[in-house]
């Protein structure tokens, strides 16, 4: 997707939660699973031991994303489409979102980054 990009939310439909553009209404539910997917092949060589989400994004939510209807008010039920298939290529790699990884980073010093950083000793069994 270009940068910035247009304002996405998740809107529960008849056949499943789509990716839709605010304004335009387009659905990039398929262009971001093949993203998500091809992405989540590609970290596998990174050998990760950890992994920080963007808060409430329709793509990198790890919970309590917004999960809009026509007929409701929103719900904070959803995830995100890329953090899905991140938690599900690598259910053992442990993964906050910003708000709780910052909060652990700062309150202890070091020791998120040293997992982050650390070599070799990837969740990838």
């Amino acid at each position: 997707m270009s940068t910035p990009r247009p304002a996405l939310r998740l809107v529960q439909e008849r056949d499943g939660v789509r990716m839709v553009e605010i304004k335009s209404g387009r659905d990039h539910t398929r262009p971001m699973e093949t993203y998500s997917d091809w992405r989540v092949r590609e970290l596998k060589a990174l050998e990760l031991c950890g992994y920080i989400l963007k808060k409430g994004s329709p793509s990198c939510g790890m919970t309590r994303v917004k999960i809009y209807s026509e007929t409701a008010m929103p719900r904070r039920e959803g995830r995100g489409l890329y953090a899905t298939a991140l938690m599900e290529a690598y259910p053992n790699l442990p993964v906050e979102d910003e708000g709780r990884g910052r909060a652990f980073l700062f309150g202890r010093p070091g020791i998120l980054l040293g997992c982050v950083f650390a070599s070799g000793h990837g969740a990838h069994g």
